[in-house]
């Protein structure tokens, strides 16, 4: 930290780094036929999941990024899509400069010049960094906004860092592509 009020700002060049909180979600899963059964509104679907190790993971950072990237192309191949379908990526991004810049290479390599198409954003920022329940948090909030049609916005975005590149959607929410 370099002394300034702590402000998470995910991918921003200012940014300096995590800040953590409290909090908890809890996320329940349904069958989707069980759910057509008794009429219950589909908010979202789980079309493919995927998880992997990544053994070059250093605390830099630098040489790290073939898990993340193993996994989304493991996800990709368990939901039936390709590269192309993707439009919105809820990102980690803690805003540290090591991850923040692993997963915009993660990201480029697994979607190539699509990449530059799809809208980033990390709502981590609105519930800061609740460890444990953070993949839950972001499933309800990417499904919530979803569901009403934008694109939840990274808090605090302003200065861009050369090496994360991408679309990162700022400041205001934008409407689904």
């Amino acid at each position: 930290m370099d002394g300034s009020e702590p402000v998470s700002r995910p991918f921003d060049a200012g940014r300096n780094g995590i800040i953590l909180s409290e909090g908890a979600a809890v996320l329940v899963l349904e069958e989707e036929g069980h759910a057509l059964d008794r009429g219950a509104e589909i908010i979202a679907v789980i079309k493919g999941c995927a998880n992997a190790f990544d053994p070059a993971a250093d605390r830099s950072f630098r040489h790290a990024g073939t898990g993340l990237a193993d996994a989304i192309r493991l996800a990709l191949k368990d939901a039936s899509l390709n590269p192309e379908d993707i439009d919105y990526i809820s990102a980690c991004s803690n805003a540290t400069i090591g991850l923040d810049r692993m997963e915009t290479r993660a990201i480029k390599e697994v979607f190539g010049k699509h990449a530059f198409n799809i809208s980033v954003s990390s709502v981590k920022i609105h519930d800061w960094r609740i460890f444990f329940s953070f993949g839950s948090s972001f499933t309800i909030s990417s499904s919530a906004c979803d569901q009403q049609g934008f694109v939840p916005p990274t808090m605090n975005y302003r200065e861009q860092d050369p090496e994360c590149d991408l679309d990162y959607v700022s400041i205001k929410p934008e409407r689904n592509r």
